[in-house]
């Protein structure tokens, strides 16, 4: 029982310690050659919500739509839910938008904590074109929930920040500019 107790308090000083040195965002992506023009309208699919809660996937999506359209590009989206019950309903609201490409963000992995918490999620992105129904730029973004850095809203629109910049380094959205993170 003791030696448990240790071993809880252990690694509960182990995450606070790992927490206050926690990795910085890290995105890495590839975008075929033959990709030139960025899309007009885009449709942006993820799963991603309840990782972190609805504070984090609201703020993402709020802050990465308006991103986008800052970008003069015109953007809906859509949270699947393990829950759905008609899983044709997104492909109903992708057809009735008529984007020119989709942007699919979904978990692939991640970490917690001792208490059951996620601490780091591993997300695959993929962008779509609707036309062709082949991949045209893909990322990994492993991402890191630190609570020095924030609340769980201000995460969530930093990792909006981090992946709009990212694609547009890509030149996915046009000649727009990087977005700097609120101080």
């Amino acid at each position: 029982m003791q030696i448990r107790r240790c071993l809880s308090i252990g690694l509960a000083l182990l995450f606070l310690l790992s927490s206050a040195h926690a990795t910085p965002t890290r995105i890495g992506s590839v975008k075929t050659p033959l990709y030139k023009n960025g899309p007009h309208r885009l449709f942006v699919l993820t799963n991603f919500g309840k990782d972190f809660g609805n504070d984090f996937a609201e703020s993402f999506l709020n802050r990465f739509v308006d991103i986008i359209k800052a970008c003069h590009v015109e953007a809906d989206f859509s949270m699947q839910t393990p829950l759905d019950l008609d899983e044709n309903v997104h492909a109903k609201r992708i057809w009735s938008f008529g984007p020119d490409a989709v942007l699919k963000i979904y978990r692939t992995g991640g970490d917690v904590d001792p208490n059951g918490n996620t601490i780091s999620a591993t997300y695959a992105v993929k962008l779509i074109d609707a036309k062709t129904d082949q991949f045209t730029w893909e990322a990994i973004v492993n991402f890191y929930r630190n609570p020095n850095e924030g609340s769980l809203s201000t995460r969530g629109e930093a990792l909006a920040i981090e992946l709009s910049n990212e694609m547009k380094s890509n030149k996915i959205l046009g000649a727009c500019e990087s977005v700097s993170a609120k101080q």
